[in-house]
């Protein structure tokens, strides 16, 4: 018996091929992703064709992103609704929120819950 090593660190690879499968299929729809190795899309997250995802981009929840939006660098969104030409920028953390056509998320927004911007 050896020993104990006590709980196990998950191995950051195993989700690799869900998540590379996951945005071929988005590209292969029309979406652009900069760089895949650092864009994380959750599998119920809805991205339509001519959306640009620009590197470190996390989406997760219910985040619906629009036809022409644009959202990066090093952004996360959760559970937002972007709206068709909308930017999310540089450093920004959205929750539970919705940014309206053609808005602009400028740099180093950390928005409240139910927010309309």
């Amino acid at each position: 018996m050896g020993p104990d090593r006590g709980p196990q660190k998950p191995d950051a690879d195993d989700d690799r091929p869900r998540r590379e499968r996951r945005l071929g299929e988005l590209v292969a729809a029309g979406v652009v992703i900069e760089d895949p190795a650092t864009t994380h899309v959750a599998d119920e997250v809805e991205i339509e064709a001519g959306a640009r995802l620009r590197p470190f981009t996390m989406l997760e929840g219910r985040t619906s992103v629009a036809r022409g939006a644009e959202i990066g660098p090093f952004v996360r969104l959760v559970d937002v609704a972007v709206g068709p030409g909308a930017r999310v920028v540089d450093h920004c953390l959205l929750q539970e929120c919705v940014v309206d056509r053609e808005a602009n998320v400028w740099p180093i927004t950390d928005e409240r819950p139910h927010r309309r911007l």
